[in-house]
């Protein structure tokens, strides 16, 4: 039985349905108590879903920071990838501050610890 997931999210907020998707695939299953843990790792474009100052009433989608912030009000780990956001020039300052800035290195090791994992 699958007690602890990680989800990875490696695609940028809108465009596409995935990162959406992948959020809120982890909020439920926080919410629901379906497993012990379900953490979020975002990659890659990922990334972005943490910059702060998003304004979704132009794409008319709800917003992926606010999901973000609800995983983490509900005591779900979130870990961001350092070079990703440097890659993509977005400093720590301008990130939710609960977020877990992980080395690229750290990731295997972080993904050892779960049981199963959901990309998206």
């Amino acid at each position: 039985m699958v007690k602890s997931m990680l989800t990875i999210i490696k695609s940028a907020p809108y465009g596409k349905e995935d990162a959406f998707a992948g959020l809120r695939f982890s909020l439920s299953q926080i919410a629901a108590g379906m497993m012990d843990v379900c953490d979020t790792i975002l990659v890659e474009d990922g990334v972005y879903n943490i910059k702060l100052g998003q304004d979704t009433r132009a794409v008319r989608m709800p917003s992926n920071l606010e999901a973000t912030q609800d995983l983490l009000d509900l005591d779900g780990k979130v870990y961001c990838v350092r070079e990703h956001l440097e890659e993509r020039g977005i400093p720590l300052d301008d990130i939710l501050d609960e977020i877990e800035i992980i080395s690229l290195a750290e990731v295997a090791a972080i993904a050892e610890t779960y049981d199963a994992f959901a990309t998206y």
